[in-house]
């Protein structure tokens, strides 16, 4: 999944038109806010974070500098087609750089879990049509629905657990108990194929919870209501086994 850039982005100019020229200038002005920062903790009698000179001037500026550059163009995504008030921001950055630091911090993390929460719903609705695909399938069909349902399962309990958004995470928990019960509608056309299409699930169900946060194990899972709190009840015990 990657992030569409528009030809008429570019020609309008804004963040998408970039040289490393004006990159230099944001982060020179960055950089001035980090040394102006010091000058302010130096003079106000407020310790410097970083107190040992002259390294901590330099560690200063390229604290600031980096501040420029995040702040104009990741945390506020400044326009700098006015260029004036771009290196304005820029230097008001470097001399706040711990908050555009955390800013920035914040901004890679969420972009991150809307990425992975992209992924999930993606999966399961893979896992949705490999469902329906499965109950669809003739009885030599069957081998390889169920083929394509752990497939599909086996990738989802691979990735769920660092789903954040609630809603994900009930539909790819409701996708996997949906999968569970195809298969044990399968088992009374089919068991053998039945019964190692639901062992091969039950198994990457517990990888997933060794290997990650718990998540799910079919027929054994909650959510906390008013969280996204996943709870594991332990594996499903059926006649003295889970399949």
């Amino acid at each position: 999944m990657g992030i569409e850039i528009h030809e008429k982005d570019v020609k309008e100019g804004g963040n998408m038109d970039v040289s490393w020229k004006e990159v230099g200038f944001v982060a020179l002005a960055g950089a001035i806010g980090g040394a102006l920062s010091l000058i302010y903790s130096l003079t106000a009698g407020v310790p410097p974070v970083i107190e040992a000179l002259p390294w901590g001037f330099f560690a200063y500026l390229a604290l600031g500098a980096g501040a420029g550059v995040f702040g104009v163009y990741l945390v506020a995504k400044t326009d700098t087609r006015q260029f004036a008030h771009c290196l304005a921001f820029a230097l008001a950055c470097g001399v706040s750089w711990a908050p555009i630091f955390d800013g920035t911090s914040a901004l890679v993390k969420n972009n991150r879990e809307r990425l992975v929460n992209a992924k999930v719903a993606s999966t399961t609705e893979e896992t949705r049509v490999a469902v329906q695909n499965l109950g669809k399938a003739t009885d030599q069909e069957l081998p390889k629905a169920a083929s394509s349902v752990v497939r599909a399962v086996t990738d989802l309990l691979a990735i769920a657990p660092e789903a954040t958004d609630r809603h994900v995470l009930i539909t790819s928990a409701q996708s996997i108990d949906g999968a569970m019960n195809a298969l044990q509608v399968v088992s009374q056309k089919n068991p053998k194929v039945a019964k190692k299409a639901k062992s091969e699930i039950i198994a990457a169900a517990g990888a997933s919870q060794k290997n990650s946060s718990p998540f799910v194990t079919p027929f054994t899972w909650s959510i906390r209501p008013g969280s996204s709190e996943r709870v594991v009840h332990g594996p499903a015990k059926k006649n003295g086994g889970g399949s």
